[in-house]
């Protein structure tokens, strides 16, 4: 019967050959442990349905409803006298032709 005898780095064990050894396994779990804390941050996000952080909208929240007499300041209405220009008018003209990702 033939005996073997092994060699002198992997007899010793030492910390460099275990982590050589075991490095998928440990990749493995890394992976696992970044996984299991994405998915955590993901599914404890706070309520999608609660009311958005913000400012109070007092008109909003009067019993009567704001009549034709109550309008916003000047500054915030749009200027319908304004000139309306060629690549704004370019923008709003509809898509004649159908969509393609490549010519042809």
């Amino acid at each position: 019967m033939a005996t073997t005898r092994k060699s002198k780095s992997t007899a010793g064990g030492g910390v460099a050959d275990t982590l050589r050894r075991n490095a998928l396994p440990l990749a493995g779990a890394l992976a696992g442990a970044a996984a299991a804390t994405a998915a955590a941050i993901f599914f404890t996000r706070r309520d999608p349905d609660a009311p958005a952080d913000g400012h109070p909208a007092p008109d909003l929240e009067r019993a009567d409803h704001p009549g034709p007499e109550d309008r916003a300041d000047p500054h915030f209405r749009p200027n319908m006298d304004a000139p309306l220009t060629a690549e704004d008018k370019a923008a709003l003209a509809p898509a004649l032709g159908r969509p393609t990702l490549v010519d042809g």
